[in-house]
């Protein structure tokens, strides 16, 4: 065990899809930014934790207060694109009703948290109570976020089912937030913080994790998901596929019982931020599947 310095489902849910193959539409390039933004916002919620659970286990303690700090950083910028508009991004100022106020739940919880995570960055050091906050108000932020992702691709994508490529674009980006999110788990089971809920979380990401990958890589038409129509892209799955083979097996264990070291962190993190990159380049691909 590490000494400490001083949710989701096994399946894809989706409420209110009828099985049947659905027909693909066509998005522009805006609406697949302004997804990939907002669903990029998920994972930087769980790098900000990942790294402090880091910092607490002593992990290159540096780096993930610098971490945070990009993080939160870049949090507050895009949340202010999505919401007002920005060239440099390309997306226009938001007019949607349910868009907006989803925007704004999630700015309600975000300027709490960011103002703590920001002092920590900036103090470059961390009390139980700070570790705490970034922790435990991390999930309902993310759930938030979660929701809020939804509304732009149900009003972007198409509001009566979400239709591949909106919610495709939607659900490989939530993936890129799964591999961050078992490696933060693995790290907290390592300082014994609420270790077994650590665990069982690990357990459903895994699931979840490869539930996704197999609708992104095969197709699943009774979620409106086709398989890949790019080699380029069906390539990208196969390497993270590889990729994600060797991680569950230097995580799976955790979800099973298994000790946690500070060398099994490290090579976790290690991993975790490889499936990212992976994940994040797939995702760069979707443009190409209209």
């Amino acid at each position: 065990m590490v000494t400490r310095r001083g949710f989701v489902s096994g399946g894809i849910c989706v409420v209110g899809l009828a099985a049947t193959v659905l027909p693909v539409q066509a998005i522009g390039g805006e609406t697949r930014r302004r997804i990939d933004l907002a669903g990029f916002q998920r994972t930087r919620l769980i790098l900000i934790k990942r790294a402090a659970c880091f910092a607490q286990a002593g992990i290159d303690v540096e780096k993930d207060f610098d971490i945070i700090r990009e993080m939160t950083a870049e949090f507050t910028d895009v949340m202010r694109a999505l919401q007002w508009g920005s060239n440099d991004l390309g997306i226009a100022r938001e007019n949607h009703a349910r868009v907006i106020d989803a925007l704004r739940e999630v700015s309600t919880l975000w300027l709490p948290y960011s103002e703590r995570a920001a002092a920590v960055a900036e103090a470059r050091s961390m009390s139980d109570d700070d570790f705490s906050v970034l922790v435990e108000k991390e999930r309902p932020l993310y759930e938030t976020m979660n929701t809020a992702v939804g509304a732009i691709e149900r009003t972007y994508g198409g509001d009566s089912v979400p239709l591949h490529p909106a919610f495709a674009t939607n659900l490989a980006g939530r993936q890129r937030s799964l591999g961050q999110q078992i490696a933060s788990d693995v790290c907290l089971v390592g300082i014994d913080y609420k270790g077994e809920e650590a665990r069982s979380r690990i357990a459903e990401s895994m699931a979840l994790f490869g539930n996704t990958h197999t609708a992104l890589s095969q197709g699943k038409p009774m979620l409106g998901i086709r398989g890949p129509v790019q080699p380029a892209l069906a390539s990208q799955y196969k390497v993270i596929e590889t990729l994600w083979s060797k991680y569950k097996a230097l995580a799976g264990p955790v979800a099973e019982g298994g000790a946690v070291d500070e060398t099994l962190i490290r090579k976790v993190g290690a991993a975790s931020d490889a499936l990212l990159a992976a994940s994040d380049a797939a995702v760069k691909l979707f443009p190409g599947e209209s």
